[in-house]
């Protein structure tokens, strides 16, 4: 048995994004509410946890946050097919990673077979 309370449903949540756009900064500022200047770039995955009632039932988020290197995404891909939902980021003063996110949008719907919402 899990050390995961029966009654708290996980949910396992993607961001997805280029380098260097702020993923680990909105996944820190939700679940710690705690916000930093800069942070050392993700290497791999990491994730945090949070946990949410929601009409009170508990419900444990799982947070991933993935590195937008290249070298790295063959790990997201492999977190992508357990995620139950993407949260895309994007730099609003870096006009690249906007137009990247079409491309982040693919990599999500080619690993889970569709698009989340």
């Amino acid at each position: 048995m899990s050390e995961e309370s029966e009654s708290e449903e996980r949910i396992n949540i993607m961001t997805l994004g280029n380098t260097m756009v702020g993923k680990t900064s909105f996944i820190i500022k939700y679940t710690e509410n705690n916000f930093q200047e800069s942070y050392l770039a993700t290497v791999g995955i990491d994730f945090k946890v949070k946990t949410v009632t929601i009409k009170d039932k508990p419900y444990k988020l799982f947070f991933y946050d993935t590195t937008g290197q290249e070298k790295y995404k063959s790990i997201a891909f492999n977190i992508i097919k357990t995620a139950h939902g993407v949260i895309l980021i994007y730099d609003i003063t870096d006009k690249a990673s906007f137009n990247a996110i079409p491309e982040w949008k693919q990599v999500s719907k080619n690993q889970k077979g569709q698009i989340f919402r």
